[in-house]
């Protein structure tokens, strides 16, 4: 077995379909640990000193992907030096880098994603976590309702991690759950119509059980969005529509088994006012430094936006945006040049948009469970826009 190849049965691919899958599984990570040590610090380690030997001595990783990684890495330093000079040695400015310094590893996905058929294998784990995560969701549900199992000892169970967080009656929030919404958009790409249809059926009744409105609106704003700038404006009118249709009547069923949503919602309120006032000149443009809170909150802030600003300033928003407008750009390329494989880049540009919407109600973006998306999705599509429209292969031939 080789140590490090493109072939499937090297030991590093293999770390690699692992370290992905406990990406899509994992949450935010907080799942496997011992102490202060998790299973996804361990692999983050591993994989970066994978990406900088193969890098060193092997130099097969695409310049614009070490161009944005260095840039990246530039304004991680940058935040880092302010946060030290405005609060010293601060445990929350560590805190802040290790979690950001995630992205470091985009140059690890271009090792193992270099052709359209490893693009596709990438959907097929999507698929397959979206739909695991799913009916998971809904077997928990159904054994709880039936009083198998006592929701107070599934309670017990998942208040002990933070991953978790009981919604009230029997619901679950998992911060996993997001890979079960950005899998519909991956589902798509079944040939079957009976099983794209029924798979796509069960994890949204799987999502409306979660009574998550944040999850609902994000696919809904980000179908709208997608049929307004690349398919048809009167198909959006119309999502809009139902959305605002079905806001309103499921509106007050999602009140009564979830949050009381004005205690919710206050902090956030909060916050943008806190921030407001914490505004000088010089902060505007690179922000208070990483390890920067507001009162009501020390550190991290719901809205991912408005803590990306308080700590690293305009600048540091108008990189993520522009991630975001690079993804969107080749996926126009590819959609204007290769339309064959327009319908591969598709559903990698949906998710990473939906990561973008739901990132103003929740910190997902700068998170390695948001990021993971935005990279793997830049990768992919880079890759779909080189490549060649071509028969997909026999052996993904069987799902897709």
């Amino acid at each position: 077995m080789l140590l490090y190849s493109e072939n499937k049965r090297s030991i590093i691919y293999i770390f690699f379909v692992f370290f992905f899958l406990e990406l899509c599984l994992g949450g935010s990570g907080g799942l496997l640990k011992y102490d202060l040590i998790t299973l996804r610090k361990v692999d983050f380690v591993i994989a970066l000193i994978i990406s900088i030997f193969i890098y060193l001595f092997i130099n097969k990783i695409d310049q614009e992907i070490i161009s944005l990684t260095l840039v990246f890495l530039v304004l991680l330093l940058f935040g880092a030096t302010i946060g030290f000079l405005n609060y010293g040695n601060d445990v929350r400015i560590y805190e802040n880098f290790f979690m950001q310094s995630f992205f470091l590893l985009l140059p690890f996905y271009t090792l193992f994603i270099r052709q359209k058929k490893d693009a596709v294998f990438i959907v097929k784990i999507f698929i397959f976590s979206s739909v695991l995560l799913a009916v998971a969701y809904l077997i928990l549900l159904l054994l709880m309702f039936t009083g198998i199992t006592p929701f107070l000892t599934v309670y017990g169970v998942i208040t002990q991690s933070d991953e978790f967080m009981g919604r009230g009656g029997f619901a679950i929030w998992y911060k996993g759950f997001l890979y079960m919404c950005a899998g519909i958009y991956f589902v798509s790409l079944i040939n079957n119509k009976f099983i794209r249809s029924l798979l796509q059926v069960i994890i949204f009744i799987a999502l409306v059980l979660t009574f998550t409105r944040g999850f609902i609106a994000a696919l809904f704003a980000t179908a709208i969005l997608y049929n307004f700038f690349f398919k048809n404006i009167v198909r959006s009118m119309i999502i809009v529509v139902i959305g605002v249709l079905g806001f309103v009547y499921l509106s007050s069923a999602f009140e009564e088994v979830s949050f009381d949503r004005a205690k919710s919602d206050e902090p956030r309120y909060l916050q943008i006012e806190q921030v407001g006032q914490g505004i000088t000149p010089l902060s505007f443009f690179i922000g208070h430094g990483l390890g920067a809170g507001v009162k009501v909150r020390d550190n991290h802030m719901e809205i991912n936006y408005l803590e990306i600003f308080h700590k690293q300033g305009i600048i540091g928003v108008i990189f993520w945006f522009f991630i975001l407008g690079y993804i969107v750009f080749i996926y126009r390329h590819i959609k204007l040049v290769n339309t064959a494989n327009e319908k591969y880049a598709r559903p990698f540009l949906l998710a990473t948009i939906f990561v973008y919407i739901e990132s103003f109600t929740n910190p997902f973006l700068t998170n390695s469970i948001g990021m993971n998306i935005v990279m793997v999705s830049l990768v992919c599509l880079n890759v779909l826009k080189k490549q060649e429209p071509v028969p997909v292969l026999p052996e993904t031939a069987g799902i897709l």
